[in-house]
């Protein structure tokens, strides 16, 4: 049937195997399979409104609203997820589409440093503008090594080889440290849980403690199949030089 169909080709839109994609992918396949044929909502409407939402979030972390900011955030998040899968349900992939990674960079950072500014406006002190300053480095280090080694070698670190692929399922990125945000800035208040010492603080630390392993990891193997690249090229170079007369 064409409602089999559609579900079926909704379903293969999605990208990526973080294991966050198991919370967000059930409810981002039913929001396009709803929106898929609203002619008037299209994947750059949705990327405007995501960016939008973004900064108001932002402001919401300025202005003390952690536990609120938090959730927002995840939710924003799955929006952002929307604008993708929903073009290429639709077939309506675009060159223009892809700078939609550069703005989402933007907000995802604007967050970082806001989550620490408000931290610091709250009297945790210097010590969240140390730690977020920090993270910030190494997530910006990560995206760059990304980044570089697709352009250099053509393909994905983060499906290069099976290492990578499981890696790529647990490394550091934006949904994961919003959910950092959201468990330390919402554990008090569980029943039953409120006894464990915790803070927003903590929220920073695990962020922190998270994009240094990737920035770690992602490093040492961009480095690995480079040099390895190298080699091979340098191998098959040297055999074409050999073979001529």
């Amino acid at each position: 049937s064409i409602k089999f169909a559609k579900k079926k080709l909704i379903f293969r839109t999605q990208k990526g195997l973080h294991f966050t994609s198991y919370i967000n992918k059930p409810i981002e396949d039913r929001l396009v399979y709803l929106i898929s044929d609203i002619s008037w909502i299209t994947p750059n409407r949705i990327t405007i409104f995501a960016n939008l939402a973004a900064f108001f979030v932002a402001s919401l972390f300025l202005s003390g609203y952690l536990k609120i900011a938090a959730v927002l955030a995840y939710i924003v998040g799955i929006i952002d997820g929307l604008d993708g899968k929903l073009a290429r349900a639709r077939g309506i992939l675009t060159k223009l589409g892809y700078i939609e990674h550069s703005f989402d960079m933007l907000y995802e950072q604007v967050w970082y440093v806001s989550f620490a500014i408000s931290l610091y406006l709250l009297g945790y002190g210097y010590l969240p503008l140390v730690l977020g300053l920090t993270m910030l480095v190494a997530d910006s280090f990560v995206r760059h090594c990304y980044m570089q080694f697709r352009q250099t070698m053509g393909k994905a670190l983060t499906a290069y080889t099976r290492f990578d692929k499981a890696f790529a399922r647990v490394d550091g990125r934006r949904n994961v440290y919003v959910l950092y945000m959201i468990i330390f800035s919402w554990l008090p208040l569980i029943p039953y849980l409120s006894w464990i010492q915790t803070s927003p603080l903590y929220a920073l630390h695990a962020m922190l403690a998270h994009s240094s392993l990737t920035a770690l990891v992602y490093a040492i193997r961009a480095i690995q199949h480079m040099s390895a690249a190298d080699k091979a090229n340098g191998i098959k170079g040297f055999l074409k030089l050999v073979e001529k007369p």
